[in-house]
């Protein structure tokens, strides 16, 4: 294993390795820190969305050539699931401890908006051969959504966690 990064030539040689699709650079990277200073803050930032950037382009093409090789709408169905599946290092690496919370910001933004103009442009695709297949290729996008790939956002406490913090609120139910 490598030692986590600390200085900005470590980070560029794992931010290389992650955006040419090595994943096991994500982990490394979560352990690792960064002295933010102005002239590092500016280059680290590109590298980051270079990085990014490279991923979600090769997502792109992996879906389509997915796609291309689909001979059937479970062909369709496994290459959202394939595209879903490849999201989750994208979202691993938004949550790397180094990166400012506004970067982190913009990375999901940036994440979030491919997911939903790419799940919109696949439905508008769909829509306008309804008259061909019925819509079941409509229906196979809805079915497999790329949203399902990204998490939901970190919510506060559950209703249950919010009736032990205050056990004055706890009733008892009969149901007869």
């Amino acid at each position: 294993m490598t030692a986590p990064p600390v200085i900005y030539a470590e980070w560029v040689i794992l931010l290389e390795r992650f955006g040419s699709g090595e994943d096991e650079a994500v982990p490394i990277m979560r352990q690792g820190s960064i002295e933010w200073t102005n002239v590092v803050a500016e280059r680290w930032t590109l590298q980051l969305a270079m990085a990014f950037q490279a991923r979600l382009r090769s997502l792109s093409d992996q879906l389509s050539t997915a796609f291309d090789r689909a001979r059937d709408l479970d062909g369709i169905a496994n290459a959202m699931l394939l595209a879903r599946r490849e999201l989750q290092p994208l979202q691993a690496f938004i949550k790397i401890e180094a990166i400012r919370e506004d970067i982190k910001a913009n990375l999901s933004a940036e994440l979030s908006g491919w997911v939903t103009g790419t799940q919109e442009a696949l439905e508008r695709h769909a829509e306008a051969l309804l008259h061909r297949d019925y819509g079941h290729l409509l229906k196979t996008f809805r079915d497999h959504p790329l949203s399902a790939g990204i998490a939901a956002p970190e919510a506060g406490p559950t209703p249950a966690a919010a009736v032990e913090a205050n056990p004055s609120s706890r009733r008892r139910t009969i149901l007869s």
